[in-house]
């Protein structure tokens, strides 16, 4: 896993083989610590490499390679992402829900991608926040926004299992934090479905031909 002995784009693989090395069967205990030694310790000098601040220091090794076909698989099927239930891409879908990522390796880089699923609250686009409020009567709000203007904020928020519009006047807004809808996918994943899924994303170059809020 160190730089300039593998490629970036083996060292998930690298790190799968050395992870299985040291849980063999049959492996007697005391080599089995010292695999798990060896292993951690590649593992610390790859992650030295980069800032300790670096919050995608921890997934960079899903960057490069991959395979997209099967990241194609995860992105439409598998159950606990199932991301096209609130993403159109390869111009098909019809959510709303998220932005459209048809073409979206035409907007964003490899490493916008990763931080995107790794980080989905760290770059919301207009028209996909989630907002949290509190307002200066002490009620706490929560819901997406759906309009915005320099004096007021409208929500969508839930009462009694359904969704209506309030309009709040900003200069009765305490507090606002904003997130996004997307949960943070990347502890679902294994390295490599990471890897693959950063794949899939990032062969998405052509644009769709609907103009769309994207979030990317």
């Amino acid at each position: 896993m160190l730089a300039g002995e593998v490629t970036k784009a083996l060292a998930v693989d690298l790190d799968d083989a050395l992870k299985s090395a040291a849980t063999l069967n049959g492996l007697s205990v005391p080599d089995r610590n010292r695999r798990g030694r060896q292993h951690a310790a590649l593992q610390e000098k790859w992650l030295a490499q980069f800032p300790s601040d670096d919050s995608l220091r921890l997934y960079r090794a899903s960057l490069q390679g991959g395979d997209a076909q099967k990241g194609r698989e995860l992105f439409h099927q598998k159950v606990e992402f199932l991301c096209v239930r609130c993403h159109r891409i390869e111009n098909e879908g019809t959510s709303v829900v998220g932005p459209d990522l048809t073409g979206i390796a035409s907007r964003r880089s490899r490493e916008e991608l990763l931080r995107a699923i790794v980080e989905p609250s760290a770059e919301i686009a207009p028209g996909f926040e989630f907002a949290t409020v509190i307002l200066t009567t002490g009620e706490t709000l929560t819901g997406p926004v759906h309009r915005e203007s320099a004096t007021d904020l409208v929500l969508g928020v839930s009462q009694d299992g359904t969704e209506r519009e309030r309009t709040l006047l900003k200069s009765a807004i305490r507090e606002r934090s904003a997130s996004s809808s997307m949960p943070p996918l990347a502890s679902l994943m294994t390295p490599s479905e990471l890897r693959d899924l950063v794949a899939y994303l990032a062969g998405q170059n052509t644009p769709s031909p609907v103009t769309a809020p994207t979030r990317f």
